[in-house]
């Protein structure tokens, strides 16, 4: 039967289904010795490529902090609907923590380089998860101390813009990153403001 099939993937396919068909277990014992290595090498191959694919779509732990720090973003933002409802009512007792000078606001999560001696390299990436004239509230890969002083600068800012410096005055953290609140050393000019969102 073998002699009369011409292409060698059509003899391989026959001769497995001889094998199975007549069940016969040396055959097939036979069969497997005599293919295992060809077997073998073809599924290493094929967990090579599915490993190397699987580790490449892994995100960065930036565009992880990225996302979390939208997600957060995502999660202050009221539906219009919502929004009308908060605007017709009188405004609530305001907490003691939230009784500010300054009124804080959310907006579009902005990145941010900062720097201070605690980190690595000197420098991380941060985003902005909501600002005022008093300060930020800054995304953070790292845990930051309360007191220590930050250099922060918007990753979009012109090089003419330098870093303004922080006092960090909270960090909570949250499920992927660390949410640092800073207070403004001394209030930037509102063109340098405006970078931040």
């Amino acid at each position: 039967m073998a002699a009369s099939v011409s292409h060698p993937r059509a003899a391989i396919w026959a001769e497995v289904a001889g094998v199975w068909g007549t069940m016969d277990l040396d055959a097939f014992v036979q069969w497997w010795q005599d293919n295992a290595l060809a077997m073998g090498v073809g599924l290493g191959v094929a967990l090579l490529i599915l490993g190397f694919y699987a580790w490449r779509r892994r995100p960065s732990a930036t565009e992880r902090l990225a996302s979390a720090a939208e997600a957060a973003a995502a999660s202050q933002k009221m539906d219009a609907a919502t929004e009308e409802a908060a605007l017709e009512w009188a405004p609530r007792q305001l907490a003691l923590a939230e009784r500010r000078a300054s009124i804080r606001r959310g907006g579009a999560v902005v990145r941010v380089t900062v720097a201070s001696p605690l980190f690595h390299r000197g420098v991380t990436d941060g985003f902005v998860l909501d600002r005022s004239t008093g300060g930020l509230c800054i995304a953070l890969a790292t845990e930051v101390p309360r007191g220590v002083v930050l250099k922060v600068r918007a990753a979009h800012a012109p090089d003419t813009v330098g870093y303004i410096n922080v006092i960090v005055r909270n960090c909570r953290r949250q499920e992927e990153y660390y949410e640092v609140g800073c207070e403004f050393e001394q209030t930037p000019p509102w063109n340098v403001l405006l970078l931040f969102g």
